[in-house]
């Protein structure tokens, strides 16, 4: 038993810290993809000055999700070795579309040479021309599967310190590629996860069909085949029968978002409900403010008919601890 971590997680639920944070590395998107209008939306001012993460506020972050849009259109460079200079025991992950896999690599090499753990998630909805469709860019594949093979490469000097995952958006039309997908990832010796379709003001997306009953047994044959036998996918398949999963969310208390322009937001579901500027006030006024408490309440009303968002309901399950030990009790139980 990890003593440890059991204690951390029931600290973490009696005190809770600000341990990670989503990254909005910038607004522009270089994918024209069919699930997301990113791409479509107005550029705001990208001012974000990563010094930031040096305020106290940050000292217990552990993990940083760096997103956009595309994080490669930044200095993505210059930003992850900052990062890792401020925060250096916390783990880097960068969420890219692999359409500029150069940039993408020479920042990885980088930072992995400086002694951070990195995390690289790469989206693929197909192989070859079937993923170029739903993202819009011709080539796009081609350059995914440069940079999942050169981050192999990679993997096999710093086999401890670098991680790669190949994630697809889950709809009927990728689920129906299940075990190409699922092929490609044991190949290349990668990770495979699926990613909920959202709807949120986030990905602009309000037109984005989600309603899985015409479908609901091809989608429930890739979550099984993709999904191990846990909570993540027991809570899946009863969203897909019109269950969604109850649970206390942890967006503002153990992670947030960070918008490019400094805004403090809970999560891409409430995107556009900043509690405050960092750029303009101290963090730490900003997490303490008459807004941050509000916006509290709205969350934990949000997470009693929760979202399926892949980092923040897996960040929430773990930080709150309780239902993931259920969980191992019951499969302890059943062993025996």
């Amino acid at each position: 038993m990890d003593v440890q971590y059991h204690l951390q997680c029931f600290n973490q639920r009696m005190n809770p810290k600000l341990k990670r944070l989503w990254i909005e590395t910038t607004d522009l998107c270089n994918s024209r993809c069919k699930m997301c209008s990113i791409w479509k939306t107005k550029v705001s001012k990208r001012n974000l000055d990563y010094n930031v993460l040096g305020n106290p506020l940050f000292k217990h972050v552990d993990y940083l999700l760096n997103s956009g849009g595309e994080p490669s259109l930044c200095d993505l460079k210059s930003i992850l070795l900052l990062e890792h200079n401020l925060l250096p025991k916390a783990t880097l992950q960068v969420s890219t579309n692999g359409l500029l896999p150069d940039r993408v690599l020479d920042a990885v090499e980088s930072v992995l040479e400086s002694g951070a753990i990195v995390d690289v998630g790469i989206s693929l909805d197909g192989i070859g021309e079937e993923h170029d469709q739903i993202r819009g860019v011709p080539g796009n594949f081609e350059k995914v599967n440069y940079l999942v093979h050169s981050l192999e490469d990679f993997k096999e000097r710093n086999s401890s310190c670098l991680r790669v995952t190949v994630g697809s958006i889950l709809t009927p039309e990728t689920a129906r590629r299940t075990d190409k997908l699922l092929d490609y990832a044991k190949t290349n010796k990668v990770a495979f996860i699926w990613h909920w379709p959202n709807k949120s003001a986030f990905y602009n997306n309000d037109d984005l069909n989600l309603n899985p009953s015409k479908d609901i047994d091809i989608l429930t044959q890739a979550i099984c085949k993709a999904f191990p036998d846990d909570i993540y996918r027991e809570c899946w398949l009863n969203s897909l029968h019109g269950i969604a999963p109850v649970f206390d969310c942890y967006a503002l208390r153990s992670f947030a978002v960070l918008k490019c322009n400094g805004d403090i937001a809970p999560c891409l579901s409430l995107w556009d409900k900043s509690i405050g500027n960092i750029m303009k006030d101290d963090p730490s006024k900003v997490w303490n403010s008459k807004e941050y408490d509000c916006m509290r309440e709205r969350v934990h009303d949000c997470g009693m008919h929760g979202c399926l968002n892949s980092w923040g309901f897996a960040w929430s399950l773990k930080d709150a601890y309780f239902p993931l030990l259920k969980r191992a009790i019951k499969r302890r139980l059943k062993a025996v």
